[in-house]
């Protein structure tokens, strides 16, 4: 095996501090984003599992799936790992010295970490010194550093097989897309909107732009947080329209990017008013700002 085959997407920690039904659902509206965002960027999926907050997708270039996922919400982290279907000492020992020379290549030290999800393995203390005794044996000049080493091995244990990894990306967390309920927002042109779409859309909320006056520029502004939605298209609508918002897609608010809405007050949508940049440290808002422009 000379390339990963399989993604491994580490949710958010955020939907584990549900219930077990409200975990559920959230875990099934990511799954549904991950597999839309994938099909519309031409990426085949072999398979989807899910186990002890990770979804495992084995694909043929998880590289770009990885890349794709990186904007998802509700994902903590993602890692491009060589997954095998044996379950032995052996097995996992040739793996790693098959997998290793690229990512140890040039490096002075070197860590296992060892993460058993089931009993049917040995202790991970134990598995840890296996797999570095070999290592050291297969590459003599390198040496243990538990502390800050320059690389590190990571290994997942499961029961019927396991992965091998050397490096995990960040992704954005925050929560699924839909599992917050769907609310609009107004896109007017001003500073900062799409930081303030952006962050609504990370608290779970499906985010249905309303203009007052359609643009080539609105819809190009707009058009930047399509990654951030799964790679859905968003539908823009008239602010006039926003009863019909209310009756067919159910929304419940509206989010502004500024406190300055003397002229929406009067127009009396009936709808809660959020306004996520509100003390929000401009610090933070710096990062987000890099992100979505």
């Amino acid at each position: 095996m000379n390339k990963p085959n399989c993604l491994i997407v580490k949710t958010s920690s955020e939907i584990f501090l549900k219930s077990a039904q409200v975990q559920k659902f959230f875990l099934r509206k990511l799954r549904e984003h991950i597999s839309f965002a994938l099909k519309q960027n031409k990426i085949e999926v072999n398979s989807i599992t899910h186990a002890r907050g990770r979804f495992f997708i084995y694909l043929d270039s998880p590289e770009k799936a990885q890349v794709i996922l990186s904007k998802m919400f509700g994902v903590h982290a993602t890692a491009l790992a060589f997954s095998s279907q044996e379950n032995s000492i052996e097995a996992l020992q040739r793996l790693v010295l098959n997998v290793s020379p690229a990512s140890l290549a040039g490096k002075k030290s070197f860590a296992v970490r060892v993460t058993r999800v089931s009993k049917k393995w040995i202790t991970s203390r134990d598995v840890e010194m296996k797999i570095g005794s070999a290592v050291l044996s297969s590459f003599p000049a390198l040496s243990v550093n538990l502390e800050e080493p320059d690389a590190t091995i990571f290994i997942e244990l499961h029961e019927k097989n396991f992965f091998v990894y050397f490096s995990e990306e960040k992704s954005l967390g925050g929560l699924p897309l839909g599992v917050e309920g769907s609310i609009a927002f107004l896109f007017e042109g001003r500073e900062d909107e799409l930081a303030a779409a952006y962050l609504l859309m990370k608290r779970g909320c499906n985010l249905f732009p309303v203009v007052k006056k359609e643009s080539k520029i609105l819809t190009s502004s707009i058009a930047r947080l399509v990654p951030f939605n799964a790679f859905r298209e968003f539908s823009i609508s008239d602010f006039s329209d926003i009863p019909l918002l209310v009756s067919e897609r159910k929304i419940k608010a509206i989010g502004f990017s500024h406190k300055e809405i003397s002229e929406i007050s009067s127009e009396k949508t009936g709808l809660l008013e959020l306004y996520p940049l509100l003390f929000f440290p401009e610090n933070l808002l710096s990062e987000i700002r890099e992100v979505v422009l």
